[in-house]
């Protein structure tokens, strides 16, 4: 269990790891619902997945 303080930024986190074995990368978002809503969240999942995919510049 854990608990954004939402007196202190940053109310959204990630934390990954690297899966060899598998060959992937393993993600956690951490976020306060303050900070995102479902719309804002499927953007945020957009982005994470143009940065894996090496497709960044097309973000911009």
């Amino acid at each position: 269990h854990y608990r954004l303080d939402i007196g202190q930024a940053p109310l959204m986190r990630v934390a990954y790891a690297a899966d060899p074995l598998n060959q992937r990368i393993c993600a956690m978002l951490l976020f306060h619902h303050m900070a995102l809503d479902h719309t804002a969240l499927e953007v945020v999942k957009h982005e994470i997945q143009s940065c894996l995919l090496d497709e960044a510049e097309a973000l911009a």
